[in-house]
Parts: structure tokens; sequence; C-alpha cells
């Protein structure tokens, strides 16, 4: 089996989906399907090759396309530069029209292979669910699978949309367990990262958008007792404008901005409570995230507090975490005090986290996938 992993997004970004699609790409090709990933030849702040950059292996090809690019700082930029994209696509794909091969995208490019490339088998994996679901209605007729990262949303196409059940895939996001067992010990890596050595550490690691609930966190640090910084680790530049002039005056929560990917296993490492403050506001914190940090959380073994949102709830549960009630600094500051002033429940609640967390690696996932493509292809012929 031959896959193009087709994506309109700059590689590397600094962004968890460019993680998630190179992990993906790099699971497909374990699985013995070669893989090509196609993406915009888009200018790149970030130098690095893709492939150290994610710290893949070396066992599937990148093919960038040329884009009309002058960056993406207004709508009309961002709409020109996709334009180009799926016109350069288009031809791309036109060219390799007699090659046996299946299309897998996420996003809107599934509208574009629907009307544009019909004769191809594609699978569209989405994860948050468009404003606009009529605009998707061709893509979800045309497309031979659809992957979801909840069974929220697939219960949704299933019941709204009428895709058929035998049409859905759940695969909830993954982790590599590897990136983030590590030796050493808290000390050390406070040490590495000049993070207070002398105080408990509570962490967050990505954005800063509303809906990831960030501002809870912030607003529960005040209430925490003596000792304890609150460290919060990524967002953008812009996003981190924003955030330390709102919160940067509190005295024990430290803003670090964005660290390399391969430095969150020793931030992760270092804490001794992990948050995942998503808020209940938003239907995509609600119903159709399925964050990165969540696995990545459960993979270091330090205990999580995280918000009890049905999303969150298809991965953790009252075993292997604590819940707060979303958007409540108070409770969320009761819960991260509890966890530190009863060790044994953290230690218990992170044991069990890194158990489970053992179904959720990537190379599952991208074998789960590809035996659902099979399935959904003629006797596995392509």
């Amino acid at each position: 089996m031959k896959i193009y992993y087709i994506a309109n997004i700059r590689i590397p970004t600094e962004k968890a989906h460019g993680i998630q699609v190179m992990k993906m790409c790099e699971s497909f090709a374990l699985s013995g399907v070669e893989v090509v990933l196609v993406v915009p030849n888009k200018k790149n702040p970030i130098k690095e090759d893709p492939i150290d950059f994610y710290g893949v292996k070396r066992i599937f090809k990148i093919i960038k396309l040329p884009v009309f690019d002058l960056g993406s700082s207004s709508a009309f930029l961002f709409i020109l530069s996709s334009l180009t994209f799926y016109f350069s696509l288009y031809f791309f794909l036109l060219f390799k029209s007699r090659e046996s091969s299946i299309l897998y995208t996420r996003g809107e490019v599934a509208l574009v292979l629907a009307r544009l490339i019909p004769r191809k088998i594609f699978i569209w994996e989405t994860h948050i669910k468009p404003g606009n679901m009529l605009r998707y209605e061709k893509a979800l007729k045309r497309s031979s699978g659809i992957v979801t990262v909840t069974k929220y949303y697939a219960d949704e196409l299933i019941r709204d949309f009428g895709v058929l059940r035998e049409n859905t895939l759940v695969a909830p996001d993954a982790v590599q367990l590897e990136d983030f067992i590590i030796d050493g010990n808290k000390g050390t890596f406070k040490k590495r990262l000049n993070l207070p050595s002398d105080t408990k550490i509570v962490l967050y690691t990505g954005h800063l958008y509303g809906w990831k609930g960030v501002d809870t966190l912030a607003e529960a640090t005040p209430l925490l007792g003596e000792g304890i910084t609150v460290v919060v680790v990524g967002g953008t530049d812009i996003d981190l404008v924003n955030f330390r002039a709102k919160y940067g005056d509190i005295k024990n929560l430290l803003i670090v901005g964005q660290k390399p990917y391969g430095e969150m296993k020793f931030y992760l490492n270092s804490a001794d409570v992990l948050v995942i403050p998503n808020s209940a506001k938003s239907t995509t914190s609600q119903f159709y995230t399925s964050p990165l940090k969540l696995f990545e959380y459960m993979a270091s073994g330090v205990p999580i507090v995280a918000s009890d949102l049905v999303s969150i709830r298809e991965i953790l549960n009252d075993d292997n975490s604590v819940f707060f009630n979303p958007d409540d600094s108070k409770d969320l500051a009761e819960k991260i005090q509890g966890l530190l002033d009863g060790p044994d429940k953290g230690n218990r609640i992170s044991s069990k986290a890194f158990t489970e967390v053992n179904k959720y690696t990537w190379t599952k996932r991208g074998h789960n996938i590809v035996e659902f493509i099979k399935n959904k292809t003629k006797n596995g012929q392509y």
C-alpha cells in the first residue's frame, strides 16, 4: 500500500498538529506502508530538517509543493497560499493518477479532494467539527473512511449526518513512550531547565488559546500554598505578550514560553502535578479534542489534574487522574493542593495512568488505521 498524506501546514511547525502528522507518517511506514507526506513549500523560521526536528525515523518521503507565500498575517494571505497549494496539489495528483495509492488528509483539504480528485480513494481524519458541516457534505459522502479522535464526534457523524458506522474509526491521539521515559530525578531536571529547586512544580504545556483554559490555571495560582511554582510552557509570540500582560505580576507563576519538543520530557518530569485545564465554554474543548499533552502527561508518570469534560473522560477516569470543575479556579487550586499534600494518591493515579497509556502509542494508532483502510478497500487491493 502507498499513502500520500496531504496536509496544508508548514513543516516543521511549533504547533502540535506538526507532531501528530509526522508521528503518523512514521507509524504508517512502520506498518509496512510506503508513505509520502505532501505539504506546501512555505517560508519557515525553523530551518532544521523536519525529520531531525521531530525525532522520527527517516522512513518516509516529504514533498513540498510550490505555493505563493507572503506569510499568514491575514486571512487573505492564508487563503491565497492555500489556493495555490491546492492548484499545485491538483496537478501533482493528476500526474500520479495512474498510480495505485490512498490519499489521507485532515482538515479542509478533504473539501478539495472530494471535489477535484474523484477517482482516488481518500481517508479523512477530522479532529474538530467544522462550523458549517453543510460545506463538508460532499467530503462526508466521498471519503472511503472517516477517522475521528473522539467517540462523541464519531457518534455525532453517524447520528446527525448519515455516516455509516462501518465507515468510521475512533482513533484518539497518542504518544511515543520512549520520548517521555527518562532517567534522572526532579532536582536534576529543574537544574537543567533553570527552574526553582526549592518549590513544588505545577506545570502546563501547550498553547494559550482561550479554550485551552490556561486562564483558569493562572487565576488558581495565587490560591495555592507557599512553596509552589506554577510553570506555563508554550504559546505563540503574540499570545505570550497578552498572557504576560495579564498575569505576569503573579509572583509564583513562571511563564517560560515556547520550548523545543525535545525538551518537553524534562519539563514534564520536573513537575509534581500536571494540569489539563480545558474550558467548558468551548464545544471543541468539551467534545472534540484529544490533546497530545494528555498522553504525554500519562507517559511521564506524574499525577494529572484535568477538567471534567466529556472529551477528557474518553481517556482519563477517576482511577488515573483527579478532575476539577471546568473554569473554576478555586476548585482547581483545591485539587492541586490536595495532590501535593497527599503524595500517596498522586503515586497511585500516576502509576495507573502510565499503565493505561500503553494502549495509546503512535505505532498502535498507525496500525489500527492501516487495518481500517484495508478493510475499506476491495480485498485489500490498491
